[in-house]
């Protein structure tokens, strides 16, 4: 699918030092879903193929600032923008005990809802969609990358994120991410900090906070 996706200055120039390089860079997540929504997006998380050092190679080479904020997740801060490699995470929670490199589809795998796990190819000016998120966000249907169950299991904080995506778009759950959201909603090891954060997430993007609020008790 082909949408027009406002590539800001910046990125742009991030995305010629990539491409002279031979590697690949998309905007992925939030910024994308915006976009075909027809909202304009405010923060652009981006993801490649090069590995972290080939990153800041790169950058090196086209004098572009890196920090390296989160290198042994395999996210370099480029000019101000986070951009990850694709990665599978090892163990589980926000912060992994590892991470292992992978390509596209690998790093599609370990995302939490269908409509999160977007990809914009700059190149092609076409959304790369491997998990059916653009047919979910049209039904505005949330839905877990795979199954709902693992995926809660890896971060539990995914069941708060679920709800908030449901309730910000006033759309519906997948059968089977309700069932598991209601036979287990414990949020077990989850800090009372990302719970706090979340839940105000939440309320505040609510369509219906009242709609929001009845969802939270009904799943308990």
């Amino acid at each position: 699918m082909s949408i027009q996706l406002k590539i800001p200055q910046d990125i742009s120039k991030i995305h010629k030092a990539f491409k002279r390089s031979g590697k690949k860079l998309y905007v992925v997540g939030g910024a994308v879903r915006d976009a075909i929504l027809g909202k304009n997006p405010k923060d652009f998380d981006l993801a490649t193929d090069a590995k972290p050092d080939e990153v800041e190679e790169i950058a090196a080479k086209f004098g572009l600032k890196t920090v390296p904020v989160g290198k042994q997740f395999g996210v370099i801060v480029v000019d101000g923008h986070e951009i990850a490699t694709f990665r599978k995470d090892i163990g589980k929670g926000r912060r992994p005990s590892a991470v292992d490199y992978t390509d596209i589809e690998g790093d599609v795998r370990r995302r939490d809802l269908t409509i999160n796990a977007l990809f914009y190819d700059i190149d092609r000016g076409e959304i790369v969609d491997l998990v059916g998120g653009i047919e979910d966000l049209k039904k505005k249907k949330i839905r877990t990358v795979g199954s709902a169950k693992q995926r809660f299991d890896e971060d539990p904080l995914r069941k708060l994120r679920a709800l908030r995506f449901q309730s910000k778009l006033g759309g519906t759950m997948d059968k089977e991410l309700m069932y598991a959201l209601q036979k287990d909603p414990s949020l077990k090891g989850v800090s009372s900090e990302r719970i706090r954060d979340e839940f105000i997430k939440s309320i505040k993007t609510a369509k219906s906070t009242k709609a929001y609020m009845k969802m939270v008790d009904k799943v308990g």
